[in-house]
């Protein structure tokens, strides 16, 4: 029972959490999800290609028809959260929590017309204790101290002090800038009317991009976070250690940079970075470059970074547009394999995002998919392809967004409520024997709803797994009897 009572107060924890970002909502959200897979292809992965036992290729079937029923369904309104699993329209299985001022209820299926309530005090213990459970390892003091750190920002100070740090960076660079040519250029596919060279160098820019950072990290509004992250290291001081050895660098070391700010009719600016660097012995010099460009013209937010390194390439191209449409192709070519992402996006809803990935000679795709859906709702998918097969290997496809309704019941006339603090008390062993005994009541009518929704084929499978589940195994002993000699 103890095992029972601790799933439930990590239930209660892990929702109260997720209370306390639905608080401010105005009506109820929710998600919808059905989950398809290819048994037969996974199974086949799994096994190396070796054929599946009877009694694995009996399983396949049901576990097609389960994923065929099941629907996996969430709701959250300001007070309460909910997951549930339906077969169809009922209910199989479902668990939800209400928050308020005096603590939390716990409403499931498996508790028939019982809640479990916990006080404010036991949650509040509770939160304690996996703080200090946290703070026992040096990541888990770390998340809690960074945790406090962005609790106790400034975030207006921070905002003002990005920005002036931001606008003495940008005013440096400017005073670097060289005689502005007109004319007509091509840069990165874009239109523009004139350039202007910066004359700057790797070791100046890299610098003015130090020191910048320097300035930024010994503000004021930035030490609680930055005491926490880094609580161990005096970042200032390790980046004036990086500004040391930059300067202490041979030139010839040193990559070649050429800036060059671009402008288009409007005066919109596009700021492009190309650096060139040699590597290797004489007779195997080897060339490697990156291009950087960003900025804005023709209407567009433009993003580009390309860099050729050893024989392994990489490119990203991103662009936004007035209408708030975007695009990212993003690619890479390494000595394992290859990886290609594209993604489109507007801001009506629809989005898509395909990945394809070559490593080891072993090819996979992922490809997400976003649309506009009745109600203030948007639809999704996600499917996974493996090799070159056209049916997904795995996909999860639904809608989410407002509307959605409990189907947990927290209060009410008929409803009992159970104490949480009542239920760990070793002097109230009937309580938690009747409790045992209620859930179990549930797991069976779980059962009964999932089996009645299955082919029946498959509901008998379910049944009979169940039933040998819930039968306690029996040894027979076998006593050894002695002759019995009857007098006549």
């Amino acid at each position: 029972m103890d095992s029972i009572l601790s799933i439930v107060m990590v239930i209660v924890m892990a929702f109260t959490s997720l209370g306390g970002m639905t608080a401010n909502l105005e009506e109820a959200v929710s998600f919808d999800a059905k989950i398809s897979a290819d048994a037969e292809t996974i199974l086949a992965m799994a096994n190396n290609g070796a054929e599946a036992t009877a009694e694995t290729q009996q399983i396949m079937p049901v576990i097609t028809d389960l994923l065929n029923v099941l629907t996996i369904k969430g709701v959250a309104d300001k007070d309460a959260s909910e997951l549930g699993l339906f077969a169809g329209e009922d209910v199989v299985l479902s668990v939800g929590v209400k928050s308020g001022e005096e603590g939390a209820v716990l409403a499931s299926s498996l508790l028939g017309n019982q809640v479990i309530s916990v006080s404010a005090q036991t949650i509040q213990a509770m939160q304690q204790q996996m703080q200090a459970s946290l703070a026992a390892s040096a990541s888990g003091a770390d998340t809690t101290a960074i945790m406090n750190g962005v609790q106790n920002l400034d975030t207006v100070q921070i905002a003002a002090d990005l920005a002036g740090v931001c606008t003495e960076m940008t005013k440096a660079f400017e005073e670097k800038k060289g005689e502005t040519e007109a004319g007509e250029f091509t840069v990165d596919e874009m239109r523009f009317v004139s350039k202007t060279p910066v004359n700057m160098t790797y070791t100046e820019f890299m610098n003015l991009v130090l020191a910048s950072m320097k300035e930024l990290f010994g503000k004021e509004s930035l030490q609680p976070i930055i005491q926490a992250a880094g609580k161990d290291t005096d970042l200032v001081a390790e980046i004036e250690k990086a500004i040391e050895k930059l300067n202490s660098q041979p030139e010839e070391e040193k990559p070649e940079a050429q800036f060059t700010v671009y402008a288009d009719e409007k005066g919109n600016g596009y700021y492009v970075c190309d650096l060139t660097q040699e590597t290797g012995e004489e007779g195997a010099v080897k060339t490697e470059n990156a291009h950087i460009g960003i900025g804005e013209a023709d209407g567009l937010s433009r993003i580009r970074f390309s860099a050729d390194k050893d024989g392994e390439k990489m490119s990203i191209a991103a662009d936004l547009t007035e209408d708030k449409s975007c695009s990212l192709k993003a690619e890479a070519e390494t000595k394992s394999g290859t990886t290609n992402i594209t993604l489109t996006a507007d801001a009506a809803g629809n989005m898509n995002l395909v990945a394809d990935i070559l490593s080891a000679g072993t090819a996979a795709k992922i490809q997400v998919k976003t649309e506009p859906a009745e109600g203030d709702r948007t639809a999704f998918a996600l499917e996974l392809f493996f090799g070159n097969a056209e049916k997904p290997l795995f996909a999860v496809s639904g809608s989410a967004g407002k509307g959605g309704k409990l189907v947990s019941v927290f209060d009410g006339e008929n409803v009992k409520t159970l104490p949480l603090e009542s239920l760990m008390s070793s002097d109230n062993s009937t309580a938690t024997s009747q409790l045992s005994m209620t859930m179990m009541a549930g797991m069976l009518k779980a059962v009964t709803t999932l089996t009645k929704n299955l082919p029946e084929e498959s509901a008998a499978f379910v049944n009979n797994m169940v039933k040998q589940m819930m039968t306690p195994s029996s040894t027979t002993t076998t006593e050894q009897q002695s002759d019995t000699v009857t007098g006549q």
